[in-house]
């Protein structure tokens, strides 16, 4: 699977947790998510334009953490795991806790569908399991030039490929 394509739909997942959870009343803020995928412009903007911004804002580097790939199954499938950081000021700390952990719950264990390119440029549909196994893990309060916080939380996404569930998927 290409990790663009999981870049994709991790941002469309928390961006619509973040949408359901402000128009429910749950959250405070209708937070802008920055998402990245280059740990230098992650770090980057985190030191020069994050302080700046003046909309409530939530920065994430999600980071292809590796393949695992299991020959001795009788089918094709790997596990491709996806670690996401994310940093946000002191003050959306327990709106970035609820929206996390919500997030978290629902993506436990589901199944899905994604659409893959190839590299023909042709589009597949992917049977995909998405799960994690903790909860995010949050720091303590950081002192950079303003509070702020960090963490972090792992998503698994099992892709099957040529290959029927029981669940018609």
């Amino acid at each position: 699977i290409d990790f663009g394509t999981i870049v994709t739909y991790v941002q469309d997942t928390i961006e619509a947790k973040i949408s359901e959870l402000h128009d429910g009343g749950i959250i405070s803020e209708n937070y802008k998510l920055n998402m990245f995928i280059d740990t230098g412009k992650y770090f980057k903007y985190q030191k020069s334009e994050y302080q700046k911004d003046k909309k409530p804002e939530i920065l994430m580097n999600i980071i292809d953490a590796g393949t695992i790939q299991d020959s001795s199954m009788p089918y094709d499938t790997y596990m491709k795991v996806v670690s996401v950081v994310f940093f946000a000021k002191e003050e959306y700390r327990q709106d970035v806790k609820t929206i996390l952990y919500s997030l978290c719950l629902d993506l436990k264990s589901i199944v899905t569908q994604l659409t893959d390119k190839t590299s023909d440029n042709t589009e597949r549909q992917l049977t995909v399991q998405v799960s994690n196994d903790e909860q995010p893990q949050f720091s303590d309060r950081i002192q950079v030039g303003y509070d702020a916080f960090n963490g972090s939380f792992d998503l698994n996404f099992i892709v099957f490929t040529n290959l029927k569930l029981s669940n018609n998927y």
